[in-house]
């Protein structure tokens, strides 16, 4: 009952601090949990589309938090009050505090009134390979990989590892399995099925010839299973 509530109360502690920005940003999935209506937040994220009016401009803010329906969150900023929007472009990172409020579009729940905007990086949509409400081919995707987590299949696929990572590692750990971090770079040929990796030597700085990393040769390994055998014994 102690670990419990030692337990519970650290988690309290934590959303607490989560939720006033002590510790971690606020998420659009934070918002959509804990509802803080009529109240100034502050949110990172870069911009999914961007739609001009007039006098206003409505920017669906995205963070990664949220891959469902409602995954993003829609910003309504005024040109009057903030004149430099017609710099944003999507793709580009922002840092917004404004007000959350309840929205009166029947397909969202909660809209985030302006307050502050500021740019964290621009984007050259000219060059940017991932364009508004249209769908990147794999092959574009290998071509630009620093950029491929914006992509919701790519999102998605990562998100379904991770559940299926944890699941493995909880079956595991209730029936008393313990996890082993074996070596990546080794001397050895797991079982001489394969031809190894050798590890590149490098350039001496002091007697510019070529040396070996470890004064000796190693390869990458391409298996760990000569280290659990020994574990397991």
């Amino acid at each position: 009952m102690l670990r419990l509530s030692l337990l519970q109360s650290t988690t309290k502690i934590v959303y607490s601090l989560r939720f006033t920005h002590s510790i971690y940003p606020l998420t659009i999935r934070d918002v959509y949990d804990k509802k803080p209506l009529n109240q100034s937040i502050n949110l990172i994220g870069y911009l999914l589309n961007i739609r001009k009016l007039k006098t206003h401009y409505f920017l669906d803010l995205f963070d990664g938090s949220l891959i469902n329906d409602q995954k993003h969150l829609q910003v309504v900023a005024s040109l009057q009050d903030h004149p430099h929007l017609p710099h944003l472009t999507y793709g580009c990172s922002i840092n917004i505090q404004g007000k959350l409020v309840k929205s009166t579009h029947p397909k969202q729940e909660y809209e985030l009134i302006a307050e502050n905007i500021n740019l964290i990086n621009s984007c050259d949509t000219s060059n940017y390979p991932i364009k508004p409400k249209y769908e990147q081919t794999l092959q574009i995707l290998r071509q630009d990989e620093h950029l491929r987590l914006r992509s919701p299949l790519v999102q998605t696929v990562f998100r379904l590892r991770s559940q299926l990572m944890f699941s493995l590692y909880e079956y595991f750990s209730k029936h008393n399995f313990i996890q082993i971090q074996t070596p990546c770079l080794t001397r050895n040929d797991c079982e001489g099925g394969g031809e190894t990796f050798r590890i590149q030597p490098y350039q001496s700085r002091v007697t510019d010839k070529e040396k070996e990393y470890f004064n000796r040769q190693v390869y990458l390994t391409v298996s760990g299973q000569l280290h659990l055998e020994t574990a397991a014994k």
